[in-house]
């Protein structure tokens, strides 16, 4: 019987990025220590995600029995929330820009008697929440991540 060697891309998906990700950041680490961090129901599927990157060859085990990264792997989801960390970061400064201006234009002349300029501060005020709201979602993600 051979035992096919997944790619990494196909390894690092779900819980298993979780795993990648705490060995990244705290070294060489056991099972039990890895399912008690990560708060996971079993060790059985820490080993079983572990296995999985010892044939993919991303992770190995050392002398004491610990695993470890043995090839540092740029996923998906890491360039993923990287481009749309900054991507909304874009989109909130526009919009944020945008509020500004209108509102400073709105305050210097009071004798606009047109519902336009209130409509701009309410639809670059609900903008400017949503795209700050989401920002805040993506850099909790990226945090957890921790890359």
């Amino acid at each position: 019987m051979t035992l096919e060697k997944n790619s990494e891309k196909d390894v690092l998906s779900g819980k298993a990025i979780e795993i990648y990700t705490y060995l990244r950041e705290h070294g060489p680490s056991g099972v039990r220590e890895i399912q008690k961090a990560l708060k996971l129901s079993s060790p059985s599927s820490v080993s079983y995600h572990i296995n999985k990157m010892v044939q993919a060859e991303i992770v190995g085990q050392n002398t004491e029995g610990k695993y470890q990264i043995t090839k540092e792997v740029e996923t998906e989801i890491f360039r993923l929330l990287d481009d749309m960390f900054f991507r909304f970061c874009l989109y909130l400064s526009y919009f944020g820009t945008i509020l500004v201006l209108v509102t400073f234009f709105l305050l210097i002349d009071v004798r606009i008697h047109s519902l336009l300029p209130l409509f701009f501060v309410i639809f670059t005020s609900i903008g400017t929440g949503i795209f700050l709201f989401e920002l805040y979602l993506i850099y909790q993600k990226r945090s957890k991540l921790k890359f």
